[in-house]
């Protein structure tokens, strides 16, 4: 019987980003303000996208749409 797993490999060579305290509270001020918009619908990514964007402006710091996903 054969295991179909699919197991996430890390890459070493991806940095890892450093939240600072008032990013990530933009970060979880920001996921509360769009609450409504992952409850109305399934495809959340445009959503992180404007998440992110907003710490990008704010913050000038470079930051992905996933990192703040799994943040």
């Amino acid at each position: 019987m054969a295991n179909n797993q699919v197991i996430q490999v890390l890459n070493p060579h991806e940095p890892i980003a450093e939240w600072s305290d008032d990013i990530a509270l933009t970060l979880v001020k920001q996921r509360r303000r769009h609450h409504q918009l992952f409850e109305d619908n399934t495809h959340h990514s445009d959503v992180w996208t404007r998440i992110a964007n907003y710490i990008r402006h704010h913050h000038q710091y470079e930051i992905l749409a996933r990192q703040c996903q799994v943040k």
